[in-house]
């Protein structure tokens, strides 16, 4: 398996004519759904799957997309599960070159994988499943998500043959349930060595070419989807988004539970081994639709054994070492305080983020919108249970075992539980 995919094309440059008076000053991806650009719906759900660097492939009032960098910059808010920084960039047309034409002008930019998503459409798909699908594929190849909807006509076709190569497309206007093509695509940054002419349309002209050469694959996904580019379904998404971006989480403590705790201190990578069953209990976890969320003391920052970069490293090789069985986790919160720190910054009596406090809980609760009532925690200290009742959620202890096996106990009775 290659490198994981850090990086992400967001197709932003469409006029949006549709949209009618909506999109006269404002480009259709940065209209506000639900109190916010749709964008950065985008750019948020992107960052929590590893992606560090997102490039805005910008033309119709390119210039609109300067204040909303430099605003998403500033805040600080486009962060990776590991609190890195995620650089987002634009790429602008001087005039339309169609979606292939906008790879084109990225020639010497792009990685060798990259996600391709359009700027109008969210699908709540799983992107760590797909990543892993390109991941696992010769370079050359691309992946594309398909969904099935009950009506296809609006959208056009997905075909495919034995194990999931796509053979075809059929053209918009056939009704009927059908799987579509959901807007998520990995390719290879050679892909525009393939664009020898623009304008050009990556849908119409090299997804088509792709699948005659056995090149091209679908990983069926499901999950909420909208394409906010008509008044009904952009008023719709008012509604919908919301609610469908707002899930409940499993939070886990780290050490001792995810991965095994050395002498208390654990910061090296050397020293990575993930407990039994802490992959697959994430990775099912991530199936029935919960945040993965960990929340860690980290007092060895505290006393100076190693520090806060140190530490990142640690949760980015503990998330590659899961993708392995499909797990993830969306973020990690630390806390770096303790009452006998050496390090005075960090002396702190009664911190709110250390546990058995709950504020590392409530920060997630805000940057990730979930939803407590459906959430529980699972830890293998007394303050890890205490965490959890002080931010209201149900708190449990792993004491060993498969975690995997725990976790699946803990739901087997509960109302989040897929049928």
């Amino acid at each position: 398996m290659s490198a994981p995919i850090r990086q992400a094309v967001i197709l932003v440059g469409g006029l949006g004519t549709r949209l009618g008076s909506l999109t006269h000053a404002t480009p259709k991806p940065l209209l506000h759904v639900a109190g916010r650009p749709f964008l950065e719906t985008l750019i948020l759900w992107l960052a929590r799957a590893g992606v560090e660097d997102v490039i805005l492939s910008t033309g119709y009032l390119a210039g609109a997309f300067e204040l909303f960098l430099a605003d998403g910059h500033a805040s600080g808010r486009w962060v990776g599960p590991e609190g890195k920084p995620v650089v987002v960039r634009e790429s602008r047309e001087s005039k339309p070159l169609g979606t292939g034409g906008a790879l084109a002008i990225l020639r010497g930019k792009l990685d060798q994988r990259f996600f391709l998503i359009n700027g109008d459409s969210f699908f709540a798909c799983d992107l760590i499943a797909v990543a892993s699908k390109a991941e696992a594929l010769p370079l050359g190849h691309a992946v594309i998500t398909t969904r099935a909807v009950p009506d296809a006509r609006r959208f056009g076709r997905v075909e495919t043959a034995a194990a999931g190569r796509v053979s075809g497309f059929r053209e918009k206007g056939s009704a009927g349930p059908g799987m579509i093509n959901a807007g998520v695509t990995v390719l290879s940054g050679d892909i525009v060595d393939r664009i020898s002419a623009v304008p050009c349309s990556i849908e119409t002209e090299i997804y088509p070419a792709l699948a005659v050469e056995g090149l091209l694959h679908a990983v069926e996904q499901e999950g909420y989807f909208i394409d906010i580019g008509l008044p009904e379904t952009y008023s719709e998404a008012q509604i919908t988004l919301p609610r469908a971006t707002r899930r409940p989480a499993i939070f886990f403590d780290r050490d001792g539970v995810l991965n095994r705790d050395v002498a208390g201190y654990t910061y090296r990578i050397e020293d990575l081994v993930l407990m039994p069953g802490a992959a697959r209990a994430v990775a099912w976890a991530r199936t029935l639709g919960f945040c993965t969320v960990v929340v860690t003391n980290q007092a060895g920052i505290a006393y100076g054994l190693y520090t806060e970069d140190d530490m990142r490293a640690f949760h980015r090789a503990l998330n590659v070492a899961m993708r392995t069985s499909g797990g993830w986790i969306d973020a990690f919160y630390h806390c770096p305080y303790h009452p006998n720190a050496v390090i005075p910054a960090l002396r702190a009596a009664d911190h709110p983020d250390r546990k058995p406090n709950p504020g590392m809980i409530f920060r997630a609760v805000r940057d990730l919108d979930i939803d407590l009532a459906g959430s529980l925690l699972i830890g293998d200290k007394p303050s890890d249970v205490a965490a959890a009742a002080a931010a209201g959620l149900a708190g449990h202890i792993y004491e060993g075992g498969s975690l995997e096996i725990r976790l699946r106990s803990l739901l087997s009775a509960s109302e989040f539980v897929k049928p």
